[in-house]
């Protein structure tokens, strides 16, 4: 038989030159030579050497039973701090021989299952996830049938996945100790809507606890929950916050995430107030450029910020799935990064006593 010298050889091709169907010569590549005669075998073996047949990635993944593909589902992908941990995620996978799928499901749990669904008829080999809701049932019952999953950044209630995340009780405590040592009387938290996302609720948590330790008052009436894509909203309820100020007061605002802090950094300018001889401003960095655009700079005064490197916990995430997959069974890992604080011009100096 005659071939292209520049075709590469495939199975038809070498069931034809040997004489036998392409399930035998299947089973030969796969190792089940036992369902096979004694003549049959050797023969497959001279005619795949003549041939120099070289089974593709695809075909020795099959014969594994992996794809060498991850999902990688991400909450809201347009985020700067997404952006970086999808960095991570990416240059730790591709290292390690493994091609990352990445979606986004825009904040919503049924696309979020729609897009497991997808993966899993792919044959991926895990999931990390960066899920919208802490409840959820889908990634329980997928963890339970055998495939690695990995939570990135949020966790899901009711199992015990691995996670990587920040250590968040961290952030709050040296966040609130800070305020205190400045000066400020009157924290306040503002954070958006958390009742699914694990992240903020574990901020809240923690800020309530922080300001019951250090400060020694239940703080929850200064929670202000903000959504970040309504400006009105967002001025209404500082507005709110200073209407409750007592005189002497020395106030400051801690957001919970960066978006939280450029919106409320905007609304306090629209509405005169000087940072920090009005109020206090600290908020996350967790976009992660690599002071790039170090933003917390260039926002007169400076804003105090406590870092987060989002690049490094997508290299995290995805080497737990890595760990994941070659010995499953391992028993749960929970990784939390350490947070640095950063304080800058914007918590540094004692406001006025009283505001509006």
């Amino acid at each position: 038989m005659a071939l292209n010298a520049n075709r590469r050889v495939t199975i038809n091709d070498i069931a034809a030159a040997a004489g036998v169907s392409r399930t035998t010569v299947s089973r030969y590549i796969n190792g089940q030579t036992h369902l096979m005669s004694e003549e049959t075998r050797p023969r497959l073996g001279r005619v795949i050497e003549l041939l120099d047949y070289r089974p593709s990635d695809i075909a020795r993944n099959l014969r594994r039973r992996t794809t060498k593909m991850i999902g990688v589902i991400i909450a809201d992908i347009v985020s700067p701090f997404s952006s970086a941990v999808i960095v991570g995620i990416e240059e730790t996978l591709e290292r390690n021989g493994y091609t990352p799928l990445f979606v986004n499901c825009n904040e919503d749990l049924r696309q979020e299952e729609r897009f497991i669904q997808s993966f899993l008829a792919r044959g991926i080999d895990g999931l990390i996830v960066n899920t919208p809701s802490t409840s959820n049932k889908q990634l329980i019952s997928v963890a339970c049938q055998g495939t690695p999953v990995i939570l990135c950044d949020r966790n899901v209630k009711d199992y015990d996945f691995d996670l990587a995340s920040f250590d968040n009780r961290q952030l709050m405590e040296q966040v609130v100790r800070h305020l205190h040592q400045a000066g400020y009387s009157r924290p306040a938290l503002f954070v958006e809507p958390y009742e699914q996302n694990s992240t903020r609720l574990y901020r809240l948590e923690g800020f309530l606890r922080s300001m019951e330790e250090i400060y020694g008052r239940d703080a929850a009436g200064d929670v202000y929950m903000i959504h970040t894509g309504e400006k009105e909203n967002v001025i209404a309820q500082l507005q709110r916050f200073v209407s409750s100020l007592l005189p002497g007061e020395t106030p400051a605002i801690f957001c919970a995430n960066t978006v939280t802090t450029l919106r409320v950094y905007h609304g306090m300018r629209s509405l005169g107030l000087q940072i920090p001889e009005d109020m206090g401003l600290c908020g996350t960095e967790d976009w992660d450029w690599d002071q790039g655009l170090n933003w917390p700079v260039f926002m007169a005064p400076g804003i105090t910020t406590a870092t987060l490197a989002a690049r490094k916990l997508g290299k995290c995430a995805a080497e737990l799935l890595l760990q994941r997959i070659a010995s499953p069974e391992l028993p749960p890992q929970r990784i939390y990064l350490p947070v640095e604080m950063v304080v800058r011009a914007s918590t540094q100096h004692t406001p006025s006593p009283a505001v509006g």
